[in-house]
Order: structure tokens, then sequence, then C-alpha cells
């Protein structure tokens, strides 16, 4: 019988101590510097943010992939994963003691210090962890003892994998060679016990628990071994081997309408991950909407005064997977931009007419050029993030005419929601005029996504906005 693996979050609730009582301890130790003193009044105020808190990492260690391979995480990984787990929890902290008027429970100091001391005591605390883990002979973990299947080729490039990736989890026992008769040998340090002919009888006689198959060019001959060997009640793991490393990343054995089938996918996420990211997009959102009001009382008149016409522009624009919907900004153009577009499209920049950018748009009135190059057009977009059609964090939603020129490897590119901002804009947006690089950055994107990510692109677009590089 084979004991399946705990949760990704389940697996690591001695990291996810640590973290609770680290950031604690940093809110404590902020508390003290900014008042100089901890009265018994102040108790049930602590308190109170403290369980805030305490339900905020909680929830952000089930749903987001923080923990994830965490022991195989190097210093600088570490660090980045340390800042953004104590970057995202203080900024939703944040928002919700706003929302719930709670924000002037503390200065803005305890809020800052806290967010500087977690990142600090986490970062040293995971690391002291992993190393004693990682000093334990068994590395913290119940060992089960595997024989390796395969051939001799393959033999040292798996026995290498499968020992860095281990984690202290498994045992490798020893190897079978499949294609030449090498017992007495040893390969990576492992010894070769076992030939093709007696592989059943060796496993009968010693106390194997698991077996891992690789024959990556006779798959009828790992189907042959893996139906025997799940007879003799082992459990078996057959290497999906005729995959890239990238499709196996991306691949799923699951049920569906009753059989039992391979889902692939341009990126397969856990739902957790994706409840994260829409939790902080609401978050975000939420502010942003509200900024874009007060921007709306100071832009709105000189919007008509140099443009007659509506503030908000709303255009129709494609998002994931094809879905349309109706995009808002505020208006940086004439009323006629358009009908007029047609006319320009002699001057469009960028090759084959997939998106449409001139310098120096005569179609953008005056005040329209200084809102492009803030940003300021952009905050409206906070609505369609609020209701779902797009992110924070995305790729580019294309115009309607633009989609329709798309060939059908560039639509690989939507297979996640639009974004205000994304790995494009904060790459040289208006430099940037090839469109087979915007869709490269687009995928990089979507195949490197996390929560991290996420928001090293929103401290970078803010960069971009203040410096105005790249902008339009």
């Amino acid at each position: 019988m084979y004991q399946y693996h705990r949760t990704r979050w389940t697996k690591h609730l001695d990291f996810i101590f640590i973290d609770l009582v680290l950031f604690e301890v940093a809110m404590f130790i902020s508390v003290l510097i900014r008042f100089r003193s901890f009265h018994p009044a102040d108790s049930d105020r602590f308190v109170r943010s403290g369980l805030i808190l305490l339900v905020l990492i909680l929830l952000f260690a089930i749903l987001s992939n923080n923990y994830s391979g965490i022991m195989r995480r190097e210093t600088p990984g570490e660090f980045i994963s340390t800042l953004s787990f104590t970057t995202v929890i203080i900024g939703l902290f944040t928002v919700f003691l706003y929302i719930f008027k709670l924000a002037d429970a503390y200065p803005r100091f305890v809020y800052i210090c806290t967010w500087v001391l977690a990142s600090v005591f986490i970062f040293f605390g995971r690391t002291i962890r992993k190393k004693e883990l990682l000093k334990r002979p068994d590395n913290g973990h119940a060992r089960r003892q595997i024989l390796v299947i395969t051939t001799e080729e393959e033999a040292r490039g798996v026995l290498t994998r499968l020992k860095e990736r281990r984690q202290g989890s498994y045992n490798i026992d020893s190897v079978a060679i499949v294609d030449r008769d090498m017992r007495g040998d040893a390969i990576r340090g492992i010894p070769v016990n076992a030939f093709r002919n007696d592989i059943f009888e060796y496993i009968r006689s010693t106390e194997i628990e698991e077996v891992f198959l690789h024959l990556p060019d006779n798959r009828s001959l790992a189907t042959f071994f893996s139906d025997h060997l799940k007879e003799m009640g082992l459990s078996v793991h057959m290497s999906l081997s005729w995959q890239s490393e990238s499709a196996q990343r991306n691949t799923r054995v699951e049920g569906f309408g009753g059989y039992t089938v391979l889902t692939t996918s341009a990126r397969i996420v856990p739902m957790g991950q994706l409840a994260a990211k829409r939790a902080i997009d609401i978050a975000g959102s939420l502010v942003g909407m509200a900024i874009c009001g007060i921007i709306y009382l100071f832009v709105a008149p000189i919007i008509k005064k140099q443009s007659p016409g509506p503030v908000i522009f709303a255009q129709e624009r494609i998002g994931k997977n094809g879905k349309r919907f109706m995009l808002y900004k505020f208006r940086s153009m004439y009323p006629d931009a358009e009908e007029r577009k047609a006319q320009l499209q002699e001057q469009n920049e960028v090759e084959d007419g997939l998106m449409f950018k001139i310098e120096h748009d005569p179609r953008v009135f005056p005040f329209g050029q200084f809102m492009r190059r803030t940003s300021l057009d952009e905050f409206p977009q906070f609505v369609n993030v609020f209701l779902g059609d797009m992110s924070l964090v995305g790729t580019r939603p294309p115009t309607v005419d633009e989609w329709e020129k798309y060939e059908y490897h560039y639509m690989k590119r939507l297979a996640i929601k639009p974004g205000i901002t994304g790995l494009w804009q904060v790459s040289g947006r208006s430099d940037i005029k090839d469109f087979r690089e915007v869709v490269a950055l687009d995928t990089q994107y979507i195949d490197e996504w996390s929560i991290g990510l996420d928001i090293k692109i929103l401290f970078k677009t803010v960069l971009v906005v203040l410096t105005k590089r790249g902008a339009s």
C-alpha cells in the first residue's frame, strides 16, 4: 500500500510555525521600539492584531506555494521568497485594517518596522531550520527503501537527480540494470544488486518497499515490470520519460468523465495559488479604485477642457482564452481616435500590425500625453481587476482587430488573465517594438509565474512609472 504524501503546506508545519512565531515577535518588538513600553491596556489591541496576522499567515501558507521546495532553495532564492511572504502579509494586513477602520491601531512606523524585522527574523529562522534538518541522518523524515530499475546509459543521470531532490523522504537502496549485467558494481555510490532476469527474486529476498522505473526507450518493458511489481504488492513510480521536463511539470493524471486521463496545459497551477492571486487582486483593486476616485476629481475637468467628450474611455478587448470584455481608461485621445487609426497604419512601428504604436501619436491631446507618461490613464482598469476580467499582473489585452490577426502560437499569451502591468511593461514598454519579443516575455511570465514574481513585477512597475522609462 502506498501512502500518498501530505499536501504541500502540511509538509512544512515546522516552517509555518517558525514564521508565525517570528512574525508575532517582530510586531511585539516594533511596538516596544515605538512606544518604549508595553502597558497592560495595550494587550487587547495587540492580541486582536496578532490574531489577524495569524489568520493571514495560515491562509497564505495554505493558498500559496511559498513553502514548496523550501529545502532546495539556496540563500538568494530563500531571501526573495521570504521578502515576498512578508510583503504580501503586511500588505494584506494593512488593507484589512483600512477596510474595517482599524488602521489607527498603530502608527505606520509599527507596520514598516514589523515588515523589516519579520523579513530578517524569518529569513534567518528558515535558514537555521533547514541547516538543522539537513544535519539529521534522515532529514527529519521516515525514509522508504527504493529500488531503481533503469538502463546503463540512464543510470548515472537518474541517480544524480533522485539523490539531489529526495529531501530525505526516501533512501535509494540499490539499482537494477536491465540491459547489462553489472551486479557487484556501484553507480554514484549505489550498489547494482540485480540484472533484468533476477529482479523479482532480488526484491523477494529484500525489504524493498517501492520501485522507481525509468526505461525511456522501452515503454513495453516498463509496463511489464510495473504490472508484475504491483502484483507483488509494491508501489511503483514510473517516470513519464517520453515527455520533456517542462511538459512533466504541467501534466497531471486525473479522472475525466469516468476515464483516467493525462492532462497537460501551458501551465498547471494549484487552485490555492490562484485563490491567493485573486485575493491580492481584490485587495489591490480596492485600494486602486479609491485612488482612482481621487484622481478623477482632478483630471476630469482638464480632460473635458482640452477635449470635450467622456472622461472614461471604454474599449472592447480580448481577455483570457478569447473572452471579450470592456476595458476602462481615462480618455487620453480625441474622440475621433478610432476613426483616424486607419489613416495612421502606415506609421505603425510594430511589425505585422499585431499591436499599434507610433511615437508622438497625433490623436493624443496634450494632457493625455502627460497621463500616458505618468500612467494615470491606467487607473480605471482597477475596476476591471475588481470585476475579474483582469489581474494586477498579467499580459497586455489585445484589441479585437489585433486578436483577429494572431497566429495560433500567439494565443498562448492569453492563457491567463490580462493585467494592468506585466513582464513586458517592466522590460521596456514603448522601447519594445517587435511583437515576437512581447510574446516571448508574456510566455516567460506564464511559464515562470508565482506570487513572488507578481510582487517583483509590481515593485518594478512603480520604479518604471516614477522614472518614466519606456512610457508613452
